[in-house]
């Protein structure tokens, strides 16, 4: 009964999807989520409970890629270039961040790394403890840094590991202090993979990890990726991935 419910919720709740779906910056067919839908409710109300469950899950899923899509655009009219430099090779990264957010203090070598704030205020939190501090509702404060493997000492991953694994590694190394890991999600973001997890249970703040390769390679082998970190308030955090994801696709990496 739980389940039949839950899928009654959700169909009280699609006329309100039909009219978001009408906007004019969207466009996308809802024809497949309606009649998933509908054949999950006969299924639950037949008593056939998992392929009612798996109907739904089929119908959210759908549902997720077109939200992406008809996501609100941020305006990413800021730009920002830092310099590189990792064992002897040099470079620059080039981003667009939030208009109206500030930057803060760039490292160039060994972590090459930015600090992007909402505010000057969310800027200065200070990030050198064992977890992120305190942030409060409308604070937002991304980490965008490049890496690659031979940085965190895993060389069972190779020189080319996928983001996804990536990630699965870093958990395993021990993120405790960051609350609860999601599962991890795989994206393709501009023609470079991507994998993103989020980090809840903490009453704190709100944390989004997201890797992305950038199908370039070091003269030694080593792939490069880019890791961007957003923090929040505890329950904002989901309102800063469409960011994450619209500044990972401007991204642009070049070696000297």
């Amino acid at each position: 009964m739980r389940n039949l419910r839950l899928i009654l919720f959700l169909l009280l709740l699609f006329p309100a999807l039909v009219v978001h779906a009408q906007d004019a910056t969207c466009d996308f067919d809802i024809g497949p989520i309606t009649s998933l839908l509908e054949t999950a409710q006969v299924e639950g109300a037949n008593g056939n409970i998992t392929e009612a469950r798996r109907l739904l899950h089929e119908a959210g899923l759908i549902l997720v890629e077109l939200n992406v899509n008809c996501k609100d655009k941020v305006d990413l009219s800021a730009e920002k270039t830092i310099q590189l430099s990792h064992d002897g090779v040099n470079g620059e990264l080039t981003f667009n961040y939030p208009a109206g957010w500030v930057t803060g203090e760039e490292q160039a070598e060994d972590f090459p790394n930015i600090l992007i704030g909402s505010d000057p205020a969310a800027l200065d939190k200070p990030l050198n403890g064992s977890k992120p501090p305190t942030f409060n509702s409308g604070e937002a404060l991304i980490a965008l840094g490049v890496m690659n493997t031979s940085m965190f000492g895993m060389p069972e991953l190779g020189d080319a590991p996928k983001p996804a694994d990536f990630i699965q590694q870093l958990l395993k190394s021990g993120a405790d202090e960051l609350g609860t890991p999601s599962e991890v999600t795989t994206r393709t973001l501009n023609d470079h993979p991507a994998a993103w997890v989020t980090f809840t249970n903490s009453s704190d703040f709100g944390l989004l990890l997201m890797i992305m390769d950038m199908k370039l390679k070091l003269p030694d082998g080593s792939a490069q990726y880019v890791l961007l970190m957003g923090i929040t308030s505890a329950d904002e955090y989901p309102a800063l991935q469409p960011t994450l994801e619209s500044m990972a696709e401007t991204i642009r990496l070049r070696m000297k």
